[in-house]
């Protein structure tokens, strides 16, 4: 073999390595150039009083054309209609003359029209083609066509925005809720006895801006200003169809419980009524799936760390005293608002809290015998809670300019 070897020139072989190399690194054999696709950063279905589904995407490179709509943040959309989600897409295509890349897509807003049916008829054609999977899905009460025109913020695509204050909610102390990818809510739904959830964003009246820049004025025109984008909690589901929608406490109680809540807020009054604003700097919940006496019960304990950061009508806490008794009043309203996020689950008989999955990784024995009874045994579970509560500080304020 080295012989063999010897005896080809090495510049022929040379030549024969960079030919190899031309060939398979070259990958020209299947391209797309940029201005043959249409880059979808979002998309908004509605179902039409007359049945069909309308489809509308926004384009990240868009331009201005008969079929499409320029708002003053940039955006370029499209909009059609179908039977299915599959065929308005493809009547998308067939107006903007391009192929739809759906790669880098951020976001798909359902309206409320389209919830009468299974929300799965909506989200299956995304699932088979090239989509991200964490591009997020949301639900909006009224169309999501509207929602999807409504600039948000200083980004140059609305979908993007949405996106974005999604991200935010997630951060911030006052989040109302965080964004909930595909690709989780199929596995939560994919998962026994198990119901997902989405956030809920709407649209809200808000008071036009009079140091509007000239860009936005032809929006304000056309009304796009005269609203603001909101997020404004959970919509749960079951079997594909939503069966109610998560109030301030129970989208609060179930941020923490899940583990999402990476801030939060909560406010407590001492016993002369003033009012204490705090800050969740640290938050940890460890819960456990037991049964007593025949009764199913979730034992949750939680750890907490919070700061003051406001006080209202209230004296200062001077003593290791005054600090245990708001240490127990947080306490005493963590575990109301945790056991009212599991009372809203039983009402809506909708397991958004995953306690099934809880048992059968907790206490397997008893869910092997009793898994096919757990939607009449889930409206029996207790929860006890144990918060070990500890105020931290009082923030950084002087003790002289406090006097």
């Amino acid at each position: 073999m080295k012989d063999q070897r010897k005896k080809i020139p090495y510049l022929v072989r040379y030549l024969m390595l960079c030919c190899c190399c031309a060939i398979l690194f070259s990958g020209c054999w299947d391209r797309r150039d940029v201005t043959h696709l249409g880059v979808v950063g979002g998309v908004a279905i509605d179902r039409e009083d007359n049945g069909l589904i309308r489809v509308t995407v926004s384009l990240l490179n868009g331009s201005p054309g008969n079929t499409g709509n320029v708002r003053a943040s940039g955006d370029f959309h499209l909009t059609a209609c179908g039977e299915t989600v599959y065929q308005a897409v493809s009547n998308l295509e067939f107006i903007n003359n391009r192929m739809l890349s759906w790669q880098h897509n951020s976001i798909i807003i359902i309206g409320e029209k389209a919830l009468d049916q299974s929300i799965f008829d909506y989200v299956d054609m995304f699932l088979r083609k090239d989509l991200r999977p964490k591009a997020l899905l949301v639900v909006t009460p009224g169309r999501a066509f509207d929602l999807i025109n409504t600039p948000i913020g200083d980004d140059w695509v609305n979908a993007l925005g949405i996106a974005r204050l999604l991200y935010v909610n997630s951060k911030i102390h006052r989040g109302a809720g965080y964004g909930v990818s595909i690709n989780d809510f199929i596995t939560a739904a994919a998962t026994p006895n198990a119901s997902p959830y989405l956030p809920i964003l709407t649209l809200q009246e808000k008071e036009p801006d009079k140091k509007e820049s000239a860009a936005s004025e032809s929006a304000t025109s056309q009304g796009q200003l005269t609203e603001e984008v909101a997020l404004i909690g959970f919509m749960v589901f079951r079997d594909g169809i939503p069966v109610g929608s998560l109030g301030d406490i129970a989208s609060k109680g179930l941020l923490w419980y899940s583990g999402r809540a990476e801030n939060s807020t909560l406010s407590i009054t001492d016993e002369k009524g003033g009012i204490f604003n705090l800050e969740i700097v640290k938050l940890s919940m460890k819960p456990k799936f037991q049964v007593k006496d025949g009764t199913p019960f979730v034992t949750v304990r939680v750890d907490v760390d919070s700061a003051i950061v406001e006080m209202v009508g209230a004296e200062a806490p001077k003593s290791r005293e005054d600090f245990q008794k708001l240490e127990e009043n947080q306490s005493q309203v963590m575990t109301e608002i945790l056991k009212t996020t599991l009372h809203k689950s039983q009402e809506l008989q909708a397991d958004y809290l995953q306690i099934g999955q809880l048992a059968r990784s907790t206490n397997y024995k008893w869910w092997k015998k009793h898994q096919d009874q757990w939607r009449d045994i889930f409206p029996q579970v207790q929860m006890e809670v144990t918060v070990n509560s500890h105020i931290a500080f009082a923030g950084n304020l002087r003790d002289d300019v406090a006097e």
